[in-house]
């Protein structure tokens, strides 16, 4: 079971797109479900929550580490 927090309710597209990942990171899923959550203040992308692991694809984290890479 994913959550996948979103500014936007996810196209089939995108939704299809975090159970092709979430299948091939997790080889032994073999149903996964998502929940598309809605977080006003996220700016854009996703945020998943897979169990106690984390992907943060969002705008601002994405934002955050071109500005750690450029203040190096």
């Amino acid at each position: 079971e994913v959550d996948a927090y979103s500014a936007h309710k996810l196209s089939e597209t995108a939704i299809k797109d975090i159970k092709s990942t979430v299948k091939n990171h997790f080889k032994n899923a073999k149903i996964v479900s998502v929940n598309n959550l809605i977080d006003e203040d996220l700016v854009g992308g996703v945020k998943l929550y897979i169990g106690s692991d984390r992907l943060d694809l969002s705008i601002k984290n994405k934002l955050n580490i071109f500005r750690e890479l450029t203040v190096k």
